[in-house]
């Protein structure tokens, strides 16, 4: 009896983090891509494509290990700890943190998994993020949880997995193709929420865009002026806002009681999300 209910219980609990993991998605990540991330994760059309990548998934792990990994118990600890506030703050689940050997052939950072946080990494150059202001560190951090935490590890591991044939990554790219010109997007705003500084958001997508141009499979994301523009828009809105007031503590700049969300000045996220599908001519 007691087993049945430790595993009903176990059960409950992780039902309630994959709630709390989407509603805090929902609270910053752009609708579009909330939409097809959902439809590529339950559709039947999609199934041998995500199924290919988990298959894909004991190899590719097996293939780093020995190619461009270092052990796992070499991870600097205030790495992990830079990594694990910014999981907190964006209320995503810690996911297992690689390092990369010196001179290896691979992005700075790159967040790789497969579907529903089933496996969800993040390789990281500890040398290169080191190097970078503690404001685009934490946007880099932030860009990277967001791609896990909205599902987009599958497609790193699909052009990671692809890489090595032309034929097979040109196809990748195609198959892809209309997830990662909206779903950066999202994980800009994860970066932004973390580091809410414009200056310190275009250093961080100079620097992921510089070290992805490193190795032929990174997938193609949209120009980096489309990006800097959704996020002046996601700047303006409540969700940024909030973020703001929350980084002064619970009383406002001026020291008088902060506003409760519903009155708070910005636009919605929803106005952001139309402005951002217009300019990207999804109308």
């Amino acid at each position: 009896m007691s087993v049945a209910s430790d595993l009903g219980q176990l059960l409950r609990q992780r039902e309630l983090a994959a709630y709390e993991e989407r509603m805090a998605r929902a609270a910053y990540a752009y609708g579009v891509d909330l939409r097809r991330s959902a439809w590529l994760s339950s559709s039947q059309v999609a199934r041998p494509l995500v199924a290919g990548v988990a298959r894909a998934w004991p190899d590719l792990v097996a293939s780093l290990e020995s190619e461009v990994l270092r052990p796992s118990r070499d991870v600097p600890a205030d790495l992990l700890r830079d990594v694990a506030a910014a999981a907190e703050r964006l209320r995503t689940p810690m996911p297992a943190v690689r390092i990369l050997r010196p001179s290896a052939a691979f992005p700075g950072i790159c967040p790789l998994g497969t579907l529903h946080g089933s496996a969800a990494w993040l390789v990281v150059d500890a040398d290169a993020i080191g190097e970078l202001g503690s404001k685009v560190r934490s946007f880099v951090l932030g860009h990277a949880l967001g791609h896990l935490q909205c599902d987009h590890g599958i497609w790193f591991t699909a052009h990671l997995s692809a890489g090595a044939r032309r034929a097979r990554l040109w196809t990748t790219r195609r198959l892809f193709g209309p997830f990662v010109e909206v779903g950066v997007f999202s994980a800009d705003r994860a970066g932004y929420l973390l580091a809410l500084e414009p200056s310190a958001a275009e250093a961080g997508i100079e620097w992921i865009e510089r070290t992805g141009a490193r190795v032929p499979w990174w997938p193609r994301f949209p120009r980096v002026d489309l990006r800097l523009d959704a996020l002046a828009d996601f700047d303006r809105s409540v969700v940024v806002t909030a973020a703001r007031r929350r980084g002064v503590g619970a009383d406002g700049p001026d020291g008088t009681e902060a506003k409760p969300r519903d009155a708070l000045p910005g636009w919605s996220l929803a106005r952001c999300d139309a402005r951002l599908t217009r300019r990207l001519g999804l109308l």
